[in-house]
Parts: structure tokens; sequence; C-alpha cells
């Protein structure tokens, strides 16, 4: 999993140890404990406040290291940094919301003989510190291998090196991955003997995993395997076994010497000139007609679970495969997706019909269109009892993003009547005066919904689900601003209510609020489970289309992911990890949303680990009715570049849906990308720009751009269909050159984040 802000985990190396260990001079009172001079690096036990202190390891001469932690507790807003020689950073341990406590835990891997480890502490509290005892060194920049060419698994961050694989005297090769697996910004080029780029596998927006793969075939008798990584995390690598090649390169041999004899007649006649050589080249083996395959599962499942159809194209290819579904009740829909480098497919959906369903696939190779068979599978009917569901909405004292956060709560009531949530089963509370709108909210209607509305419907096998949005501070979500709010307690004490009178402790609550994260401690209890969009003290991102948390999430939820799932893919959207770095980068906490579901009162991070999970794997919220419903599928766009400034280029996408696309649009990080502080401290204005794509023909929709200014341009493109069903986000990164371009004006579109969100958190791990 890629980091992307200050709460990840990186790694080191190791060999014959130079321990260089910087302490503080001070004196010591008896009593205190001291460390233990047979560790490689150890922080006093507990560490004190206000405290900041470098440990220096060095393996002089080896090429990438890592190191262990026996044992590492920080309390929040403490951190164990690993820097390289120059005190450059390359991981964090800490978190700004919570402590951390991790044992018997090794960092990745980092290029360079010497690494660093500096603590930093502030004055709010003490932990145990950590223990550093081992450190593993790799001495060359690749390893010994039978295999053509192989990394370290996994390889190193910042790592950069160059393979070379040659047959002397062949026209054109290939070669074969028996693996390869790459994290997102890291990339495997295939060059040419002088370096040119021939190919490149790898994506700027999410991970590449691939097996049994051969590359297109390529001119010349040698090809170099360049691997370069960033500094975000580290993955397996790749293994390159095999290699083929095909025909030889004809070398002209020279015509032997021609020696003129005079005739009689004084004519010359020369030798006739030697035939010239014939090569053969070698008959390419034949490759099998190209096919393809297709295969379900489950095949026999129930009403609400989901259903895998993959299959591959043989031989490999990438292109577009349509999945053609026909519902029991013969209504039938199409599903484009896009094969893999390898020429897999896969698409996971929960059908909405009880019956025998079929499925083929289709495409076109070459001209010639080809299908799979049929497959079948059978839904079988399964009562799942949806339960009952309260929406609160807040707001602040000016009303900010009122209309934003109004339109996040009605998507979400809009997902729930999909999910199979009835107007009977809905209690909605907001400040506005909305048609579904069934009271105002107040603390006093809060406590009605809850131990009033909802005690006389659930039971211990009847669910309660809440989802509550708007401004929050710590521990605190404003109903009606400042002048009337909620604290985790008092929400606490609501729920406890609820389930002494009626058995009911399933309980899911969503908040999306800044600072939200700070409710899940009263709220944690078994059998609750609790997601919050954000940290105890963190902002949280919306903007014209919705909070951005809220708007993934519940479009997860509606195509049948469990809790688990939307969540864990829900923290990964471009538009919050670009947000979270640029609050790390002027020093505020990052988004990051946080899940609790085993009553521990700690809410963990994607991925959610052992201890959190459980219970949320197996939760779904409602249950899947009404028509087939497949999302729309950005099958193609503009590929990463380089341009000049000023040069007008096309943003274009491929977008297909089994509906009508609604919607094609960009949302634009431009080089100044920055979040300024606005009407007070808890509201921050970010200077993102909208782009909306026109459709031309065949799916193709477009816009034109000209970058004015020199540096990185992020695009990320977004589809929505006429249901509401969201694209997942492609993003393509557009770097400009050449500073000297008259800038001219420019227009923002205004993206409102706050740290005066309401948050209400109870969930269960």
């Amino acid at each position: 999993m890629k980091r992307k802000g200050k709460i990840m985990k990186l790694g080191i190396f190791l060999g014959s140890i130079l321990l260089i260990c910087v302490l503080s001079i001070g004196i010591f009172p008896l009593g205190i404990q001291t460390v233990s001079a047979s560790y490689l690096a150890e922080s006093y036990h507990p560490y004190a406040n206000n405290y900041e202190n470098i440990w220096t390891i060095s393996e002089p001469g080896v090429a990438e290291m890592r190191i262990h932690f026996t044992k590492i507790e920080l309390l929040e807003d403490d951190y164990v940094r690993i820097l390289d020689i120059d005190k450059n950073e390359l991981a964090t341990y800490g978190y700004s919301w919570g402590p951390l406590s991790e044992a018997d835990m090794w960092t990745e891997w980092f290029t360079g003989d010497t690494l660093k480890i500096k603590l930093e502490t502030d004055g709010s509290g003490i932990a145990f510190g950590f223990i550093v005892d081992e450190v593993e060194r790799r001495t060359e920049s690749a390893p010994t291998s039978s295999y053509l060419a192989e990394t370290y698994h996994p390889y190193a961050n910042n790592y950069e090196n160059i393979w070379t694989i040659s047959e002397p005297g062949v026209a054109e090769m290939r070669i074969h991955f028996t693996k390869i697996e790459l994290l997102e910004d890291d990339y495997v080029r295939i060059l040419d003997i002088d370096k040119n780029e021939l190919a490149t596998y790898g994506y700027s927006w999410g991970p590449l995993s691939e097996a049994d793969m051969w590359t297109e075939w390529f001119t010349g008798d040698t090809l170099k395997i360049k691997l370069e990584t960033d500094g975000s995390g580290i993955a397996f690598g790749f293994i390159v076994d095999k290699k083929e090649a095909r025909g030889a390169v004809p070398t002209p041999e020279p015509s032997p010497s021609q020696t003129l004899t005079p005739s009689p007649s004084a004519q010359q006649t020369p030798t006739p000139v030697a035939s010239p050589t014939t090569y053969e080249y070698p008959t390419p083996t034949p490759t099998p007609p190209t096919h393809i395959t297709i295969s379900v599962s489950p095949a026999m499942l129930n009403r609400s679970e989901s259903v895998t159809v993959s299959g591959e194209i043989v031989p490999a290819s990438s292109t577009i495969v349509t999945m053609i579904f026909k519902s029991p009740t013969g209504e039938i829909a199409e599903q484009p997706v896009m094969t893999t480098l390898s020429g897999s497919y896969a698409i996971t959906f929960p059908p909405n019909e009880v019956g025998e369903w079929n499925v083929n696939a289709s495409c076109v190779i070459g001209g010639k269109a080809i299908k799979s068979e049929t497959m079948c599978f059978t839904v079988k009917q399964y009562r799942i009892e949806v339960g009952y569901a309260i929406i609160i909405v807040g707001r602040n004292d000016e009303w900010l993003s009122q209309n934003y956060i109004d339109l996040t709560a009605n998507m979400t009531y809009d997902t729930l009547l999909k999910r199979g949530f009835t107007d009977e089963r809905l209690f909605y509370l907001s400040p506005m005066n909305f048609e579904r709108v069934d009271m105002q909210t107040s603390k006093e209607n809060i406590s009605y919904a809850i131990n009033t509305w909802a005690e006389g419907k659930v039971g211990t096998e009847v669910p309660l689900f809440i989802y509550i949005i708007g401004h929050g501070k710590e521990d605190m979500l404003l109903l009606k601003g400042l002048g009337e709010t909620l604290s985790s307690s008092e929400l606490d004490s609501n729920l406890d209510e609820l389930s002494a009178d009626t058995g009911c402790y399933k309980i899911t609550v969503v908040i999306e609020s800044c600072s939200s994260g700070s409710f899940i401690c009263n709220l944690s209890t078994a059998g609750r489970i609790i997601v919050t969009s954000t940290g105890a003290k963190a902002n949280s991102l919306i903007e014209q289309t919705g909070a951005t948390f809220s708007k993934y999430f519940f479009n997860s939820i509606a195509k049948g992911k469990n809790i688990k799932e939307a969540f864990e893919e829900t923290s990964n959207v471009p538009e919050i990890k670009a947000y979270s770095d640029t609050l790390d980068k002027v020093g505020l906490s990052p988004q990051i949303s946080l899940l609790d579901d085993n009553g521990d009162g700690i809410g963990h991070p994607a991925p959610v680990y052992p201890g959190d999970g459980s219970l949320s794997s197996s939760t779904y919220i409602g249950s899947q009715f009404g028509a087939l419903d497949f999302p729309p599928t950005i099958l193609d766009s503009i590929d990463n570049q380089t341009v000049m400034v000023g040069e007008e280029i096309e943003i274009w996408a491929v977008v297909v849906d089994d509906l009508k696309v609604e919607r094609v649009y960009v949302t634009l990080i431009e080089p100044d990308f920055a979040i300024d502080q606005i009407s007070n401290d808890t509201m921050y204005e970010i200077n993102l720009t909208t782009l909306e794509l026109k459709e031309e023909v065949g799916n193709r929709y477009m816009v034109s751009f000209v970058p004015k200014k020199e540096g990185r341009y992020t695009f990320i493109i977004h589809a929505n269909d006429e249901e509401g069903n969201i694209a997942k986000p492609r993003e393509v990164t557009i770097v400009a050159t050449e500073s000297e371009f008259d800038t001219g004006p420019e227009t923002y579109l205004s993206i409102i984040v706050y740290n005066t969100w309401i948050p209400i958190v109870r969930l269960e791990q």
C-alpha cells in the first residue's frame, strides 16, 4: 500500500555495524532507567516530554538497509523519523490522532549505507519509546540470480537499477515476466541498447500486478530493463525468466576478389561474382487461435451477495471486453471492462433478481469478433433484515457549505433507498425544510429519533444505521452552530439506552465531519461499527459534488461492498490523497479516515489489519433491490506526458455505461495548489479547478486546456451516470516546462474544508 503523508512505515538495511549514538548531555537522578548497550538504538523508557535526539546506524559500503524494532510505542503527536545520511526524511512513525504501538516490526528497505533515527516528542505526555535490535543489509544493487533478471523482493525505496539481456545477432526480442508487482509511481521501463525507452510498466494512479506476462516484440538484439522507485512504499518487484528471439540480421559478405584476364580480342571479361548468401529465418511457432475464457464465482449465491465474473484473452491482449448479462426476467445489460496487460478481466457486482442468470463475454481482436461460452449462476432468495436508518444533518453559524452538505445527505438517502430501505424505514433530521425531512435537527429531536422512533422498530436482529454530516470540532458536532452542539458522550448515552431497551447492538455509525475521529473512543462498544471521514484533530474535504469521503463510500455501498471494503476503497481516492498531502505540507493533520469495529475504542486507517475489520467485513448496509445497475467505466484516457507552457492539449477520456453517461469532468490540481485560511481558524479554502468534458464521438469526451505556468498538473477524471453511479476515477499527470509565459486571468472553484464539522461515531471491530 502506498504511503502519502506522515503516518506510514518505511524500512532499512544491515552489515558489519558502525553505530553512532548522539545523546543529550544532562544529569539524571538515581533510579532512572538507562538504555542498554546491547541494542543498536534505544530511547529511554519512558522518553521525556519536549525531547529530540538522533541515533545513527551505518553499514559502510552496503547498497540497501532496513532495521528492526523490537518495540515502538509513541503517544499522539510524538514521532520517530527515519532519515538518510543527509537527514532527508524517508519514513515517519506516529500519528497526529492517537497513539502508536507496534512490536517485532521491520522497516521497509532503503538505499544507502547510513540511516538515522530521530525521536521528536511534544509536551503532552510520555510513552515507552523504541528499541532497535537488528539491521539487515543488501551488499549489491541487485541480487545474484539464476533468472535472466530479478529484483530484490521487495525492492527498496528511492531505487534505480538497469539489467541487460542480449541475444547477439537476432533481429527481434521479447522477454517474459514470471511476476511483476509495482506500487503507484514505481516503474519498470524497457530500453534499447542506447537506453531509448521502448515501453513502460506501472501506473501513477495505483499498483500494478501481473503474472505470466510476455512483453511485445522489439527490434534489436539487446534489451535493458530499468526499475525506478520513489520513496512512498515497496512491493515485490519482478522476475524475468525467459526470452524469445526471432530472425537474424543479414550481414553482407564481401565478394571474392575479381581477377581480370585479357582475351585475345583485348576485351576483358570479369570472373563471375559469388552468389549472395541466403539467410533463412526460423518459422515462428504457430500461435493458438485467439479466444476468450469466462468463469463465475460463486455459481450459487444469496440475494444481496456479490458474484465475480472473470476470464482472459488468449493470447494475451489489452482491449475492451463487453460482458452481456441476462437476468432471470430477461433484462439485458452490457458492461464493458478493460483487460490488463496479461489479457485478464474481472468484474464484481450484486445481482438484483432471484433465479438463473446468464453471462458471456465478447471482444474484437484484429478486426475479428470473438465470444466466450455462456456461463450461468443462480441467485437464491435470502431474507435480509435491512433495519432502519437515521440521517442527521448539522450546520455552523454561517451556514457555510450547506448546499454541499445537503447534497451529500440526499445522495446518501438515495443510496439507502437503492439498498432496500424505504421512506418509512428512514428518519431524516435537517436544518432545512426538504420534503423528505421528518424533523428539524436538534439535540431533543436526535434523542427522539433514537430512543422513541427507532426504539419501537429495531431489535436483536433488526439493525440500526446512523449517518451524520455537518461541521465539527474535537468531541463536538455542530447542530445549530455553536449555539447547540452534540458531544460523543451524549450520543453514546442515547445509543446505550436504545441497546438496553431493545437488545439492538447491531449499530453502525458513519460520521462525515472535521474532527469526527474524536467520537470513536466514547462510542466504541461491542457490536457497533464506527466509521469516520477523518481523525480526531483533522479536517474533512467537501466540494461542489459533495463531501468526498461520503460520496465515494456510499458509491461503494451502492455497488454491494461490505463496510470494510467500502472503507478501504474510499480511503485511497485521489482527491483525499492530494488534499492530505497539501494539509501535511502546511503543518495540518492529513485527512485519514478511521474504522473501529471491535469495541477497543481505537480507530484504524486503511488497510484495516487484524483486530479491526472482522465485523465490518461481514456487515452490509441494507440489501440489493431494484434494477441491475453498473457504474460508468473510464476505459481509456490521455497518458502522462510533458508539454510546453502555453501549448494547447486535449484532455480526453473514453467512458462507457450500461445506461447514459450524464457527466464527465476533471478535477484539476495545479502547480500552485494550496490551502488558504479564510473567515476563521477552522475554515480553509482550496484553489481547485473543474473542467467539464464534452462528448464527441464513440464515447469519447474531451476538453482543451492550456497550462499557463511551469509545474505539475494533476487531472483526476470522473464520470457519473443518470442513476448517480460514480466511475472509478483515473489520475493523469501533465508536466509543463518553460515558465516564461503570460499567465493571464485564472478562475478557481472554491472547495470548503472545515474543522467545524459535526462528528458522531460508533463502531466495533
